[in-house]
Order: structure tokens, then C-alpha cells, then sequence
């Protein structure tokens, strides 16, 4: 959600005065709270109509404060809390197949579609205050609360104890009374309650797959290879010494790491997109691989009829612009060929009205030449992968390691979603 466009929308609903824009927008970025945390921090208004005002602003339905306290072990239990945490969801009813979610961003499409092909139901999400989805983290997933929010949640639950919103209050610097005795810091005893973690189904790859996809996923086939020998197992074998250890009081200077070969870096690849348990972890392995390639990257998916982005990383490319990404497949496009069968697109963005979305996500300089890659799953593209060195030629590039990492990421899409239908089986 971006800060400034809420304040704004705040302020045209007569939410918040005018005067408290600054304010407000400063305590955003000072805090890292959402816009609605700082307005109940400042006590601009109360939650009713600051979750109200949430909702018109998203398009979405609002979850109340005690839908979310209501939640069930039964329905949280249906998304990893790694997931949750990571995505700020909570799912708190389900009505026969619809599975009610409440997300800190409910207009995430692909959020949506992670979480039913995870739970095998029709999600609907809801808007929430940040402050309760927050408390529902912590209560549900072991989330830690910070004492700032900790502090908020006392003061909501006890209205009375705050009075109404004012200027800002100057800050003076207390008396210091005279030091007595010092104080002794007590530790916490409690231990934090341990959140059942759901099992994961194993799946029968040699069921689902060919010799020659298993060579593209070494680790796959590990558990294959026969166990040593007694004569084998008590041999011993010449081990490689490091380095002699630095003379007494002096500390050995930090080896640099050797760059890994490329072999070495599609095996590292290869071993991340196996581990892939929701489609993130497949987008950490393939930014992860580009990342000595590229300045700037971009991972846009295929949603329906439109291409929407996913993920990113770059100095300049922002997120939120990336996110924001969305462009009908029928419109003129850099992928307008990809989706017709190109293998890959190399060099400027064409003059086209629809490559100014990616421009302008990408924050810097157009790009003087990118590489995008299609990722297929059984020959339907399904995502692209985008990169360029964010201004200056693009230079070689490994188009042969490129090949063989779509193709890895080919077999990991099947995984996931082999995972997801065993989920719901």
C-alpha cells in the first residue's frame, strides 16, 4: 500500500485534518508502521473509522478485530505460519469451499492464488487494521509482537486511558532524580508456546518423473545410490588441512570465498528449487541465480488474460511499481512475441506504450539492452524473467546455464503444485 496515495485518500474522506499530512507521512517512514498504525498511534481517530476508510480505499470487505481474534487452530492451521508471516494473513471463516482471509494487502492476486492452490479453497480477503492482523500473527504463528505494539493494543483495549487527539506534544527532557541503588534486570521466564506445525506430504517422484528430469535435479536422486561398503566405510582418507592457525593474540584474516563455478551455482539453484515450498521460494532461487548477471531483475507472472508483476531486486527498481505492473496479453507488448513463440527476447524495449509500465517500475535509466527469458510449465508459459545491468550494455550472457535453469524451474513449478494437490487430497 503506498503511504502517501492512503494519507491522501485520508484526507479527501475528512479522516484525518490536513494539517496532520506531514505528520503523518513522517511517522510512516520513521516507524515502518502502516498509515493506519500511525493514525491510531497519534490517536487521529478510532478504529471503526479508520477500518472503514481501509476498506473503501482497497475496494476489499474489512475484518473486524474479533473476526480475527476468533480464528480457530482449525482454519490457521491450513496455512504454514511461514507463510502467514510472510504474506501478514489469517484465515478466520470458511463457509463451505470459500476460505475468509484477512491480508494486510487483500487486492494481492497472487497472494490469492497461492493460498488456494496451499488450501485447495475459493479465497475471499478481507482489509484489516495492521495493528490486529499483527496481535493475530503473534497469537496464531509465534510472531513476536514489538512493545510499541504492544503499547497500542493496551491503549485500544483501554480507550478511556488516552485522551482525544491534539498537536503534537513538545517533548521535554525529564528531571533525573539522583541515582540510588542500581537496578538489577529481570529476565523473562515465559517461554513462548509452540505452534503446531502442519506435516508435509512427501510425493513419489519416481512416479512423477523421467530419468532425464532427474538429471536436472541431482539431489533428487541421492537417496538412489548404494550405501558403502564395511571396507569402504573404515578406510581412511587423506583430509585436506586449512591454513596454520595465527600466531597467540592475533586473529587469522577472513578467507575470501572462491566464486562457485557455474555448475556449482546451477546445483545451488537446483537444490533451492526442490526445497520450493510456495511459489516465492521458486522466485528467491531464480533472482538468487540472476543476481551476478544483472543490476536490475524482475519476475512477472501470468494471471488470466493479463501479466502482472511478482517480484523484484535492484537498487532502483520499486516494488510497489513492480507490483502495480499490469498488461492485457492482447495489448503490444515486449512479450507479445515471447507469447507467440519466441525463445527469448534480447536487446532494447521497443517503442511501445505498454514497456513504459516496466520503465517506470524499474525507477532508473531505460535500459540500453535486457534479457527476457519465458518460464514454461509443460510448454505453458506461466511467468517471465526479466533482466538488464540498469543503464549500460548488456554484455554476454550465459544463455546456455539460462536454458538449463528454466528448465529446473519447469519441473519445480510441477512439484509445487504436485505438493499443493496432495494437500487437499
Amino acid at each position: 500500500m503506498d503511504a502517501r496515495s492512503f494519507v491522501e485518500f485520508l484526507i479527501q474522506e475528512r479522516v484525518i485534518p490536513a494539517d496532520r499530512k506531514n505528520v503523518l507521512i513522517e511517522a510512516t517512514s520513521i516507524s515502518g508502521d502502516r498509515v493506519d498504525t500511525a493514525v491510531l498511534d497519534l490517536a487521529l481517530t478510532g478504529e471503526a473509522t479508520i477500518l472503514s476508510a481501509l476498506g473503501r480505499f482497497t475496494k476489499s470487505r474489512i475484518a473486524q478485530a474479533s473476526d480475527i481474534a476468533a480464528a480457530s487452530p482449525e482454519l490457521t492451521s491450513l496455512i504454514p505460519p511461514r507463510l502467514a508471516r510472510r504474506f501478514g494473513v489469517i484465515p478466520f471463516r470458511r463457509d463451505g469451499k470459500t476460505l475468509s482471509v484477512a491480508a494486510l494487502d487483500p487486492g494481492d492476486l497472487l497472494v490469492q492464488d497461492e493460498l488456494a492452490i496451499l488450501t485447495g479453497s475459493m479465497i475471499t480477503t478481507f482489509a484489516a487494521l495492521e495493528i490486529h492482523i499483527r496481535a493475530g500473527l503473534a497469537r496464531h504463528y509465534g510472531m513476536t509482537l514489538p512493545p510499541r505494539a504492544e503499547a497500542l493494543l493496551r491503549r485500544l483495549r483501554n480507550p478511556g486511558k488516552r485522551g482525544p487527539a491534539g498537536p503534537p506534544q513538545t517533548h521535554k527532557t525529564p528531571k533525573t532524580p539522583a541515582p540510588t541503588k542500581p537496578l538489577t534486570p529481570v529476565e523473562s521466564t515465559t517461554t513462548p508456546t509452540a505452534i503446531p506445525q502442519p506435516q508435509k506430504a512427501e510425493i513419489p517422484i519416481e512416479l512423477e518423473f523421467s530419468d532425464e528430469d532427474l538429471a536436472l535435479f541431482p539431489s533428487f536422486a541421492t537417496s538412489t545410490q548404494p550405501a558403502p561398503t564395511a571396507e569402504e566405510a573404515t578406510t581412511s582418507k587423506p583430509v585436506a588441512m586449512g591454513p596454520p592457525p595465527a600466531p597467540a593474540g592475533e586473529e587469522s584474516p577472513p578467507l575470501p570465498s572462491p566464486p562457485l563455478s557455474p555448475e556449482a551455482r546451477l546445483a545451488r539453484a537446483a537444490e533451492a528449487l526442490q526445497g520450493a515450498e510456495i511459489r516465492d521460494d521458486i522466485a528467491d532461487a531464480l533472482l538468487e541465480f540472476s543476481r551476478p548477471h544483472f543490476a536490475r531483475c524482475m519476475l512477472l507472472a501470468i494471471r488470466g488474460d493479463t501479466i502482472v508483476g511478482w517480484r523484484s531486486e535492484g537498487d532502483d527498481v520499486e516494488p510497489a511499481a513492480v507490483r502495480a505492473i499490469s498488461i492485457p496479453k492482447d495489448q503490444p507488448s515486449v512479450f507479445s512475441g515471447l507469447l507467440q513463440g519466441t525463445a527469448f527476447w534480447l536487446g532494447p524495449l521497443p517503442p511501445m506504450t505498454r514497456n513504459q509500465d516496466l520503465i517506470m517500475a524499474l525507477g532508473g535509466p531505460p535500459p540500453v539492452g535486457c534479457l527476457i527469458l519465458p518460464i514454461k510449465v509443460r510448454g505453458k508459459i506461466v511467468a517471465f524473467l526479466y533482466g538488464d545491468t540498469g543503464g549500460p550494455p548488456l554484455g554476454s550472457v550465459p544463455m546456455a546455464d539460462f536454458k538449463r535453469l528454466m528448465a529446473k524451474t519447469d519441473i519445480a513449478f510441477q512439484v509445487y503444485l504436485l505438493k499443493g494437490k496432495i494437500r487437499v487430497i
